[in-house]
């Protein structure tokens, strides 16, 4: 399990490291080129390394084959949806460094279902934005068999789901109700083509790798969903593609978690993109207002290394 401890950012995470099997000191020693420079990322470095594939820039860092297999292909798929070979070395070194600057980090949960909530979004061509597949699986359990709320596997070239949550952990008045499992196929032929016995099976068996007793519970319910545009995917270039707030169409302005916030796609960048949007309209009107926040500035040594760099 990787967390982060009591040690001032960056070093928060190097005892979890340290302590991943297979890996050693030399291992971790080689990990500190790209650690320096996605503590010294900025903004405006994005345009020189968004064309650069991670795995490639992993590699001419010296970063070993070790670690490159026990954490950077995990991240790649857990935080950015996407095989490193096909991730944008500016999108992965922004969301690094947000990992290794901040200590107290915190993972978000909706307190509804995601069909009870309205998004909109202006059409695009299939030129602009590509999708990263989803196969999102529920199970509805006949007893608890975990009382942790989110979780992730390590990355394997034969794992099917990578995260993984027990709604009956996060919904209020749910937690004395069996285990209600959501997890994620991520970028998986397989699991696109499975049929959906075969995808329950399959994520049975996974889930009793993290929660044993798994293993012995009944699924009593199950309901697949095959989402061919999960999330925006971060590839090479990707970057210089995404969209700006403001449109050439007078009064049309854009917001969704692709366009352009110095955020990965995410929950967090869909809700900044819309106070971006409400920035654009107050603007319009005359009205100069600070609605969206700015990345928060790395904690502790982090910060100090930050604020030098700049």
């Amino acid at each position: 399990m990787i967390r982060h401890r009591a040690l001032t950012p960056p070093f928060s995470l190097l005892p979890d490291f340290a302590r991943m099997p297979g890996i050693t000191l030399r291992d971790l020693w080689s990990n500190t080129r790209v650690t320096w420079r996605a503590l010294a990322f900025r903004e405006d470095g994005v345009a020189a390394l968004d064309p650069i594939p991670a795995l490639d820039y992993l590699r001419a860092c010296g970063t070993s084959e070790a670690m490159i297999e026990r954490f950077w292909r995990f991240a790649a798929m857990v935080v950015m949806n996407t095989p490193l070979e096909h991730c944008s070395t500016a999108a992965l070194l922004r969301v690094h460094s947000q990992l290794l600057g901040h200590r107290r980090l915190h993972f978000g949960f909706p307190a509804v279902g995601l069909a009870e909530l309205a998004r909109l979004q202006p059409g695009l061509s299939p030129g602009d934005v590509e999708g990263s597949p989803y196969v999102s699986v529920y199970l509805w359990l006949d007893r608890k068999v975990t009382h942790e709320r989110f979780w992730a596997l390590p990355w394997s070239p034969r794992r099917l789901n990578y995260d993984f949550c027990d709604l009956s952990n996060i919904r209020e008045g749910w937690q004395e109700r069996p285990s209600r499992i959501a997890s994620n196929i991520i970028r998986n032929a397989w699991g696109q083509a499975a049929d959906d016995a075969a995808i329950v099976a399959a994520t049975l068996r996974e889930l009793a790798e993290f929660a044993p007793e798994a293993s012995q519970a009944r699924v009593t319910h199950a309901s697949i969903h095959r989402i061919p545009m999960a999330i925006c995917t971060p590839a090479p270039g990707s970057e210089g593609r995404r969209a700006r707030t403001q449109t050439d169409i007078a009064g049309a302005y854009l917001a969704g978690d692709w366009t352009r916030t110095r955020l990965p796609s995410s929950m967090e960048s869909a809700a900044c993109s819309g106070f971006l949007a409400a920035e654009a309209v107050l603007a319009e009107r005359g009205r100069r207002e600070t609605i969206a926040l700015p990345p928060r500035p790395n904690d502790g040594l982090a910060g100090i290394i930050q604020r030098w760099l700049a």
